[in-house]
């Protein structure tokens, strides 16, 4: 009876060690956890579309990977959702509430200018910084207290100039929306002083408007010559759409050109009844008699790798918005306030300010802003690189091409400008009928041949002499003995055209993790010799939009699930191909990345490698239920069970690979092991004679329990490898 007390006040002892021990570990975890200050970024919005709720999810989850990251403070989103007053979303109310609240340090906005512009005086004398995503600075002067991310501004500017260096044709008309309706026309206004122009003072057309297309049709002088004419159009897209289309039905030989507003063109989701071709036609703007569309817009296949990836996952619920753009702008929103974060940090290390009494505000963003005026950063975290380069009113530069619509075909224009306003040349290429075979992820490579083809109306610029495959490793054309064979060649007055088979080896980034139940991505790069400054690289739009059917791939064991294009940064301080650049200074190279996802065979990777480790786990399993523990028996059984994952081991060398840390084979291999080793501990301990009869025999009364506890830990380890 003592005994039995005397073990129950040990045991009592023993878990009072336990819990103390417990408590300490804990203290000494929240006392060495670095205690974060709240504060608050403002979202101002308006909310009437889906687009809000949208980039309200998308900053949420981008600022919680902000507040992983940084130390000593931790962001909320507050929303703020402007009312409507009259006839326009006010936003005063929402500022005005910012403005008291010291623990509100920036606002992110995404309403438009007319909304931004009544607000200035507040942010101004409260020295509010902001982050506009979506409203034009309009001309206003905001002291640089507001960064714009996602404005039309410079559209004009460019469009100007596009006109006169490159179009260069003799007769012009400016049709614009007045002043008071679309700010940025005061721009064109001044660029083309002597320049015909019809100013429109109503913000949609009616029928009574007709005289104003009579008016654009009796200016151009349509019909009378087969000189090319320039229309500058900047207007919104209720009226944009109306001039096209009259303008194309009544005139030969016309430019119009303008920004992505002047058009309202929605990708039309493709029927069950429609072929790929005809909802491709659907899509396309069809011009006729000559007539050319030139936009100013993004390139709607020049998304980066995240963008794509994150893009990708919202189309399903959100189907009808252009998730690319709205991801793109949120990225940039969360990186700008984390390069704030670091600029302050400078600050204040300079001010020699100790760390109890820093603390963020607005001010403190404020002044961030005025550092990043005529300033450009990077960020390069090695699968995610990005330039951001604002001017001096603080407005971000963007990607931004010329595109046009012309004989039914959609394309980059010849020729484009760079930030600094050069002409800079354009090389379009395009590629068909990729076929992927011979993957080896055991050596990271794969081949593929394909046919690749180049346009360029630069007599001066040999493409061939500014592209190459980054990730290819050797060609195989026995003919030449090159990589690549030239197949045809043509030079006419479009420029000159090339068309090549390529055909070699390519390295590919190898994810080991979920081996035999792994997908990887196999990547063919075309990388940009000379720096985006110099030379303009654009995929052809036709062959972005098909280019899942043009990719096969050649292999039993793996199955394609998809293929994409993405245009990726790579930063360097080298000279690349631009001799005439600083060697310091940071360049920026396009990499055109033509992506295609696989998966292993689910039957190979069954069959093959998993279901031959978990029956030597389970049969390993199974002896623990056999009651005879003598070495004769049970030891050779265990013996038998050591060979057989040994044999495996040897056989399959040269197929699993070397991943450099634990693959769902591994494991499952690994867990075979311990479990045959557990049992042949046993079987050894119990003929060892070094424990006692009764012990023995207690073993043996309970085998079945035992069995089944090892084998409930062994299916819930084959499960968690299987699954995580």
């Amino acid at each position: 009876m003592r005994t039995v007390q005397r073990l129950s006040e040990h045991k009592r002892i023993a878990g009072g060690i336990v819990i103390i021990l417990i408590s300490v570990v804990v203290l000494i975890s929240y006392l060495h956890t670095p205690k974060k200050t709240t504060y608050y970024i403002a979202y101002v919005g308006r909310y009437q579309s889906q687009i809000d709720q949208l980039q309200e999810n998308l900053l949420k989850e981008y600022l919680d990977g902000l507040n992983r990251r940084i130390p000593n403070a931790h962001f909320e989103l507050h929303v703020f959702s402007i009312k409507k007053t009259d006839t326009i979303y006010d936003s005063r109310e929402a500022y005005q509430a910012i403005a008291n609240d010291p623990k509100t340090v920036i606002v992110l906005d995404n309403t438009w200018g007319e909304n931004l512009a009544p607000v200035i005086d507040l942010i101004i004398s409260q020295q509010i910084p902001v982050i506009s995503m979506n409203a034009d600075r309009q001309n206003k002067d905001y002291r640089n207290q507001v960064a714009f991310i996602g404005y039309d501004d410079h559209v004009p500017e460019k469009i100007t100039v596009f006109a006169n260096k490159i179009l260069r044709n003799q007769k012009q008309l400016v049709v614009a929306e007045d002043q008071t309706i679309f700010p940025s026309t005061a721009v064109l206004m001044q660029a083309f002083p002597e320049t015909k122009s019809l100013i429109i003072h109503s913000r949609k057309f009616n029928s009574e408007d007709n005289a104003v297309l009579d008016s654009a049709i009796q200016q151009l002088d349509c019909g009378t010559s087969n000189e090319r004419r320039t229309l500058l159009l900047n207007t919104h897209w209720l009226w944009g759409e109306k001039i096209l289309h009259t303008v194309n039905s009544n005139c030969r030989n016309v430019d119009i050109l303008g920004g992505p507003y002047i058009i309202d063109k929605k990708l039309k989701e493709k029927s069950e009844e429609e072929s790929d071709e005809e909802a491709e036609k659907a899509d396309e703007i069809s011009l006729e008699n000559n007539n050319r569309l030139i936009l100013f817009t993004r390139s709607r296949d020049a998304v980066n790798n995240r963008v794509h990836h994150e893009a990708a996952n919202l189309k399903e619920s959100w189907p009808q918005v252009n998730t690319e753009l709205f991801v793109e702008r949120c990225i940039h929103a969360i990186t700008i306030i984390e390069q704030c974060l670091g600029v302050i940090k400078s600050n204040t290390s300079r001010k020699n300010i100790p760390k109890s009494k820093q603390s963020l505000s607005k001010q403190s963003f404020v002044a961030a802003f005025k550092q990043m005026t005529n300033h450009t950063f990077f960020r390069d975290d090695g699968a995610y690189s990005e330039v951001y380069s604002f001017d001096n009113k603080l407005r971000l530069a963007d990607d931004r091409i010329f595109e046009q619509y012309f004989n039914d075909e959609v394309s980059s224009y010849p020729q484009q400008l760079n930030s600094e306003d050069k002409v800079i040349p354009n090389i379009h290429i395009g590629v068909e009928d990729i076929q992927i075979s011979s993957i080896d992820v055991k050596n990271s490579s794969f081949h593929a041949h394909f046919i690749f083809w180049w346009k360029c109306n630069n007599p001066e610029v040999d493409p061939n002499k500014y592209l190459f495959f980054r990730n290819q490793t050797k060609g195989d054309l026995a003919a030449t003995g090159n990589a690549e064979l030239l197949l045809t060649e043509e030079h006419g007055a479009e420029g000159k055209y090339q068309l090549f088979k390529v055909s070699g080896d390519f390295e590919m980034q190898a994810d080991l993790t979920r081996y035999p139940l792994d997908g990887q991505e196999v990547t063919i790069e075309l990388a940009a010799v000379y720096p985006r400054e110099t030379v303009q690289v654009s995929f052809d739009e036709k062959s972005s939009k098909r280019l899942d059917k043009k990719v096969r791939v050649s292999s039993n064991e793996w199955d394609k699930e998809d293929s994409y294009f993405t245009v990726d940064n790579v930063l360097g301080e080298s000279l690349g191909g631009n001799a005439a650049s600083a060697a310091t200074k940071h360049q920026v190279f396009e990499t055109l990345n033509i992506r295609t996802k696989i998966r292993r065979n689910p039957i190979y990777s069954y069959i093959t490698i998993i279901i031959p480790l978990l029956m030597i786990g389970l049969v390993a399993t199974g002896v623990l239920y056999v009651r005879d523990s003598s070495f004769e028996s049970i030891g050779h059984v265990c013996v038998v069970i050591f060979l057989a994952i040994a044999t495996y081991r040897i056989t399959f060398a040269e197929l699993i690979p070397n991943a450099g840390h634990l693959t769902v084979a591994d494991k499952l291999l690994f867990g075979a092991f311990v479990t045959i080793f557990i049992v042949f501990s046993k079987v050894i301990i119990l003929n060892s004679g070094i424990v006692p009869v009764r012990f023995e025999a207690w073993i043996k009364d309970r085998t079945l329990t035992i069995g089944s506890v090892g084998l409930i830990m062994y299916c819930v380890m084959a499960v968690l490898a299987l699954v995580r």
